[in-house]
Order: structure tokens, then C-alpha cells, then sequence
């Protein structure tokens, strides 16, 4: 009888581990999954793919776990859960006990975000001192070809990475001169937002417009922005659309947006007229039929 008991609970807990990850809208954790979904795409900022960002909520909201115990609640590959828990070890985000069978347990986040930050830290101060050495190198390998300027050619560009796209959003903002122009979805908003561009266009005093599709009304983090300049489309079905357009000669076209993991978005760059007339009418369009609603 005792074993039975034992049983049972065994797979109650199993469900109530794995229910903050479930998406069932009539479940009484919808709320604490769509927290988690922010969270995860949160961390994958600092560089954690999805399922490294799932098994550290998973031993910081549970306490700590066996492999095999992570693997069941999560369902994930045996092999996989293995490999994720080594890299979360190595990136200085788990620990492991020294007993049999080992547990794994989460640092502190405060401590990991802390460790992550300081990596990349002293990746940019290396990056940093080697910076001239290239450039020396650069110069010192002589030019075969007659330097003619080519700026004005039609070309394309394709980004892959938060970062690549960051960088390259950053560059749109600055180098604009008159209007920038944003059509995107509630992650896209949300992932510009804490990115600080609107921090950057603040100081460049261009025109700046946005349209957020599918949204039933504008998010609350921008809510204290210029209301002619931001608008929603409630009737659009894809939550994978988003492209920048700046001063009509530049279009950032996103393939993989906000809703994927920061190393998985890529987007396409171009100056071609063929592309970023058709993007702006259709902004335009868009714009039209869009509304404010706070």
C-alpha cells in the first residue's frame, strides 16, 4: 500500500514539475508559462539556447534534481539533458553534488547573470586589445584593385544573431536623417525597448514610427510614448513579421524574429529601391488601417 502511495505522488509531482512549461490556456499556471517564456527569452540575451534557459528555471523553481529527473520532467533527450546540464556547469550556472546519483543544482541568478555579463566583459576587452594589431596587419597587406567607390551599387546582407541585427538596427538609427520606420510584433517591441534604441532615438530627433501586429493594444513599457507615433493591427495572424525601413534607402528585414532565441534570429539587409519601396507602401498601408489604443 505504502508503494502505491509512494507511486502516486511520484507522478504528482512529476506533473506539477513539469506545469510552469505546459500552455494550457484554461490551466491555473498560463500565467506563471507566459512569465517563464519571457524569462527564457530573457536569458537567451546573456546567451542561453532555449532548453539551457528550461532546465535552469526548471532546478531554480524546483530545487535540485537528478539528471534523470530533469530529462522526465522536461521531456527531453536522456543525451541532451546530460549535455545541457555539463554546459550550464561550465558557464558557471549549475553545480553538481559530490554523491551518488548526482544532483544538480542552480547558482543563485543574480550571481549567474553576474558571471555571464563578466564573460562577455572580457570578451570586448580582448576584442579590444587585438583591434589595433588587425588594423596594423590590414595595412600592411597592399591593395590590388583601384579603390573605385561602389557605395551607391545595390546590395544585401544577411545577419544572423541578436547581436549582428542589433548592431546593424543601431547603425540604421544613427545614420538616419529624416524617418524610421518599425513594423513589428510584441516581442519585437519588447526586445527594441530593452535594447535601448529608444534611448537612441530620443537623441536623434528623426521621425519615428511604429506599427505592433498582432497586439489588442499597446504595451504598457511604451505606453508613455508619443501616441501619433505608435499604432496596432489587431487583425494580423503571424506573430513573425517585422522589418525596419530607414529614410527610404535602407530596409532590415527580419526572417526570424523576436519569437525565436537570440542566436537564431536573421534577418536580410538591403539599399535595393526594388525591396524598400514595396516595404514602405505596404507600411503605409498599414499604417492607414492601424490604430491607438492604450
Amino acid at each position: 500500500m505504502m508503494n502505491y502511495f509512494k507511486s502516486k505522488k511520484a507522478e504528482f509531482q512529476d506533473v506539477e514539475q513539469a506545469s510552469i512549461f505546459k500552455s494550457d490556456p484554461e490551466s491555473l499556471t498560463n500565467n506563471p508559462k507566459v512569465t517563464v517564456d519571457e524569462l527564457g527569452s530573457a536569458l537567451s540575451e546573456f546567451g542561453l539556447t532555449a532548453n539551457q534557459s528550461k532546465v535552469y528555471i526548471f532546478l531554480g523553481k524546483y530545487g535540485s534534481k537528478t539528471a534523470p529527473e530533469v530529462c522526465k520532467a522536461l521531456g527531453l533527450p536522456r543525451t541532451e539533458t546530460y549535455h545541457l546540464l555539463n554546459v550550464l556547469q561550465s558557464r558557471g550556472a549549475v553545480t553538481a553534488e559530490f554523491k551518488s546519483p548526482v544532483k544538480y543544482s542552480t547558482v543563485p541568478i543574480e550571481k549567474m547573470l553576474t558571471t555571464l555579463v563578466s564573460v562577455e566583459r572580457e570578451k570586448i576587452n580582448m576584442l579590444s586589445k587585438q583591434r589595433e594589431k588587425v588594423l596594423e596587419l590590414w595595412n600592411d597587406i597592399p591593395s590590388f584593385f583601384d579603390g573605385i567607390n561602389d557605395e551607391t551599387k545595390e546590395k544585401m546582407q544577411v545577419l544572423q544573431g541578436i547581436q549582428s541585427t542589433n548592431n546593424r538596427t543601431a547603425s540604421l538609427i544613427r545614420d538616419c536623417k529624416d524617418e524610421f520606420l518599425m513594423f513589428c510584433t510584441e516581442k519585437d517591441i519588447a526586445r527594441f525597448y530593452h535594447s535601448d534604441f529608444f534611448e537612441i532615438l530620443d537623441t536623434a530627433r528623426i521621425n519615428a514610427r511604429f506599427i505592433i501586429c498582432p497586439a489588442k493594444k499597446i504595451p504598457n513599457f511604451i505606453s508613455n510614448a508619443d501616441k501619433s507615433l505608435v499604432r496596432i493591427l489587431q487583425g494580423g495572424k503571424s506573430d513573425s513579421t517585422c522589418f525596419l525601413v530607414k529614410d527610404c534607402d535602407e530596409v532590415l528585414l527580419f526572417t526570424k524574429n523576436a519569437s525565436h532565441v537570440a542566436n537564431e534570429v536573421t534577418a536580410v539587409w538591403t539599399n535595393s529601391k526594388s525591396v524598400i519601396e514595396p516595404m514602405r507602401m505596404l507600411f503605409d498601408c498599414c499604417w492607414e488601417k492601424a490604430e491607438i489604443r492604450y
